[in-house]
């Protein structure tokens, strides 16, 4: 299946999100690396669903992680991609062998996020996460240099819309639980990656 859009499924848990969403034919799958989150995957899990998918690039979700905290769980995992959303982080991080996404949560941080970018070749993305101090117009007038993903407010209904504002070049999804091991609801996700298929 091929998508229309960059597509990020992050806070990915299970295998079942993982296949399905490799399945589905989206770019990247992220894995939250803090192990204070509620949703941290540890390094053995994460070598047990990554094993069971192909052609998608890994990504490292290290919110809330100091610099060294960060340099310690890289060694435990194989990650193409580091999401970070403090900005500072990136001048001691960039030198990895690592591309990143940054993630900005307001139009300050979407601003900084740009003019980082534009001159940082390890930024291969930025991530608007749409809320009460993010807009869906400050992130359409957003004139970003790397391909900006939109995430995670976004409605099926609003795809078609912010990829015509030419500024919108994909998406970021998240993943969820499974009700049990094995099971799991995809409705929400189904519906906007069936938005995102590209027509034949």
């Amino acid at each position: 299946m091929a998508l229309k859009a960059i597509v990020k499924v992050g806070s990915v848990t299970n295998l079942s999100d993982a296949r399905y969403c490799a399945g589905m034919g989206v770019d990247m799958l992220g894995f939250d690396i803090n192990p204070a989150s509620p949703e941290y995957v540890n390094p053995l899990k994460f070598q047990e669903i990554t094993g069971w998918v192909a052609g998608v690039k890994l990504v490292g979700e290290a919110h809330g992680l100091s610099e060294e905290n960060i340099r310690a769980q890289l060694v435990q995992y194989e990650l193409d991609c580091l999401e970070i959303s403090d900005l500072p982080l990136l001048e001691s991080l960039k030198h990895t062998d690592l591309t990143f996404i940054i993630k900005a949560t307001t139009e300050a941080s979407l601003n900084t996020a740009m003019t980082l970018a534009k001159n940082t070749p390890a930024v291969a993305y930025i991530f608007a996460e749409l809320n009460n101090q993010l807009s869906v117009k400050q992130v359409v007038s957003a004139n970003s240099e790397v391909p900006l993903l939109v995430g995670y407010d976004v409605s099926p209904e609003q795809v078609e819309r912010l990829l015509a504002s030419d500024n919108v070049n994909g998406f970021a999804l998240k993943g969820s639980q499974e009700v049990k091991p094995g099971f799991k609801d995809y409705d929400e996700l189904a519906d906007m990656l069936e938005a995102l298929e590209a027509d034949d």
